[in-house]
């Protein structure tokens, strides 16, 4: 194998670290591949499915096909004897399919893959004429190889199949533990694939850990190389770093690594869990002896994994564990991923003072024309930590970066928000199509900048913004500061229910003098529901104080068209009579007139109030029975949160478990601000 640096002992200075075999190319393709976790995620496709067998493939017949004419396009005709039935009833002693019935959208599928005397597992949805592979699904997944009637993958499938009942994700949770204990080869994985998507579940549950582990003592690398992914999840959802389990968990990957003989992924693996849990591993002599520097590492997917550990267990110490050296000597066209680590992991330990080292790198780099957007990004870890970032960033732009160089330094600046990057960053606001991302991400970072001049850099180019909820957002931040140039691409947009919210934001912002006299007059003029909702809604968040009568003429009748959105115009204006009608509203068979409930619940409750009236206490019962009802829709659920949240309830954390439990929650947006919140709270379940 040749090595990096063009001698298989590696004499180049680089190699005093400890690289002692040579770092080779060819091991940065474990970066690349699909972990197994992915591979084997069969549980949701289990869900959908509407047939599960196992067959034994007895014949494969090419039919000759021609389409118009001309076109030549093979097709196959399977015949597989059904083994056994996981799910669905099928009684029939053969099933014959076509290539057409078993291909997907996607390209994996080969239909020459499938031979005689193969053994496969099907993932069959119901089709108009019978039976079909499930769309959305690879080749991988939807027919998975089978090693014999008594694959482990069968009993992971059994297992999987058997929680489908349950709407607890707790007990799902707990019961998959169980299992994976018993569990092996692709069984195993499947199985960590299904703790993996309840992390934050299994975070708080110590048989988790312990099932997790267990697995990474199997004797295959691909078992190994999908428990160290979910540990390292499950260690990035700790949020209430529980120090045993971490302890734990971290001394089995270390003994994991201790293997005489291992996969490259499962070793990488491992190390990357190990990244996640840099308290843990700060306490553990072996694994601060494995990511030492001066242990040989034969391969750049390990060197550049140890040094992520490093990079985060030395955030907090102040030591710079020779990583500063590492960055002098690394070859300047070494890998991305490579240089990428070790600039990231320097950034993590140093300071402002640290970051000349950067500099330097990249002045070298420029000298003979390579890009430097590695050392770039890893600003993003320096910047936020210094009281005043801008002579930083104001050193970097005028090394006069490229595109791709602006990107990187966009990105590094999110955290770090120094009001005199508005005129540098109004420079990258370029219409083109190419360089849309680094537009977006400019224009992102001047909103939040927030201010007069950031707002002066965004403002020429908010007519060629081509997005038009982005466009809403420009328009609402200028009128913030005074400008209006939004105003009547938001008024014209008010009837549009997907840009209503943007475009109110936006009349709102710009609080444009005459404003709700216009409303008044299409409120007034106008046959249209949309536009005089629109109105309604308008005047409210303007706080015309002359239209409250009419907003409670509006209220006194629960079905009229236009009651929800007077609902939450009167909470706009500060209406706190409108609290007396919030728990009729909130028992509303209307989701319009729910949410609108719930949206001015969350204007006008009280914050951390324990014991309030006796119709706030109503209006806090409903809500909490809201969010955690599985029948109500995500958006119902969502708002009646975001009041609880609002509010500050002491109901909310209990709401937040309840959620974080419910399998309905399972793959939708909810749930990742359930967790958000869990985290910020730190609830323990």
């Amino acid at each position: 194998m040749v090595s990096l640096f063009g001698k298989s002992n590696c004499s180049h200075p680089f190699a005093r670290v400890g690289l002692v075999a040579g770092l080779c190319i060819g091991a940065l393709a474990g970066f690349a591949n699909n972990g197994p976790v992915e591979d084997l995620d069969l549980e949701p496709w289990l869900r959908a499915a509407a047939l599960v067998v196992a067959v034994k493939v007895d014949e494969r017949e090419s039919l000759s096909v021609v389409s118009g004419g001309k076109v030549y396009a093979p097709r196959y005709q399977y015949t597989f004897a059904p083994i056994r039935v996981l799910k669905g009833v099928y009684s029939r002693p053969r099933l014959l399919l076509t290539s057409d019935d078993l291909s997907s959208y996607s390209t994996s599928f080969d239909p020459k893959d499938i031979r005689p005397g193969e053994q496969r597992l099907l993932l069959l949805r119901r089709s108009p004429v019978g039976y079909g592979a499930l769309r959305e699904l690879t080749a991988d997944l939807a027919f998975p190889r089978l090693e014999g009637p008594d694959d482990p993958l069968l009993e992971a499938v059994d297992a999987l199949l058997a929680l489908q009942e349950l709407g607890d994700r707790h007990e799902i949770v707990t019961r998959v533990s169980r299992d994976l204990g018993e569990a092996g080869g692709r069984g195993a994985v499947a199985l960590l694939a299904a703790l993996d998507r309840r992390a934050y579940v299994g975070a708080q549950i110590d048989a988790v850990f312990a099932a997790v582990g267990h697995q990474l003592r199997s004797a295959d690398a691909s078992v190994r190389e999908a428990a160290a992914h979910v540990l390292g999840n499950l260690f990035q959802a700790d949020y209430l770093e529980n120090r045993s389990n971490r302890e734990a968990a971290v001394a089995a990957l270390v003994a994991s690594l201790d293997r005489a003989e291992t996969s490259l992924d499962a070793r990488v693996a491992a190390i990357e869990a190990l990244a996640d849990a840099p308290d843990a591993v700060v306490r553990n002599e072996d694994a601060m002896r494995l990511v030492s520097l001066d242990t040989p590492y034969e391969t750049l997917a390990e060197f550049s994994a140890r040094l992520e550990v490093l990079g985060r267990v030395h955030r907090d110490r102040g030591a710079a564990p020779g990583i500063g050296g590492l960055l002098g000597e690394l070859p300047l066209d070494a890998p991305g991923d490579l240089q990428r680590s070790v600039a990231r992991s320097w950034a993590r330990i140093t300071s402002a003072r640290g970051a000349n080292l950067l500099f330097e790198r990249m002045r070298r780099k420029h000298a003979i024309g390579l890009g430097r957007e590695p050392e770039i990004e890893a600003f993003g870890q320096i910047l936020p930590k210094v009281p005043d970032p801008w002579p930083l960033q104001q050193a970097l732009l005028e090394l006069g970066l490229t595109t791709a160089e602006k990107y990187a330094f966009v990105r590094a600046s999110r955290l770090a928000p120094a009001p005199e990057l508005a005129p540098a960053l109004g420079e990258m606001l370029d219409p083109r199509r190419v360089y849309v991302q680094l537009r977006w991400l400019a224009a992102d970072l001047l909103m939040a900048i927030d201010t007069r001049a950031a707002a002066q850099a965004l403002r020429p180019h908010m007519p060629t913004e081509q997005n038009l909820v982005r466009k809403l957002r420009f328009a609402a931040f200028l009128g913030r500061h005074g400008f209006d140039d939004g105003y009547s691409f938001a008024l014209e947009h008010l009837s549009e229910p997907r840009y209503l919210e943007g475009a109110l934001e936006a009349i709102a912002g710009i609080a444009k003098p005459g404003s709700p006299e216009q409303l008044l007059d299409i409120y007034a003029r106008s046959n249209d529901r949309d536009w005089k909702r629109a109105a309604v809604r308008g005047l409210g968040l303007l706080r015309h104080a002359a239209f409250a009568e009419e907003l409670r003429a509006l209220t006194r009748d629960p079905k009229h068209p236009l009651a929800a959105a007077a609902l939450l115009a009167r909470a706009d204006l500060g209406d706190v009579d409108v609290i007396e009608l919030l728990p009729a509203a909130l028992a509303s068979r209307s989701e319009t007139v729910v949410v609108a409930a719930a949206r001015a619940a969350a204007k006008l409750l009280p914050k951390g109030q324990g014991q309030g009236s006796p119709i706030e206490e109503a209006i806090r019962t409903a809500l909490a029975t809201l969010a955690r009802n599985p029948g109500a829709t995500e958006t119902v659920r969502s708002k009646a949160l975001e009041a609880l949240a609002a509010a500050e309830d002491d109901r909310l954390d209990e709401v937040l478990v309840a959620m974080l439990r419910d399998i309905h929650l399972e793959q939708t947006s909810l749930l990742p601000r359930v967790r958000e919140l869990l985290r910020a709270r730190k609830v323990r379940m």
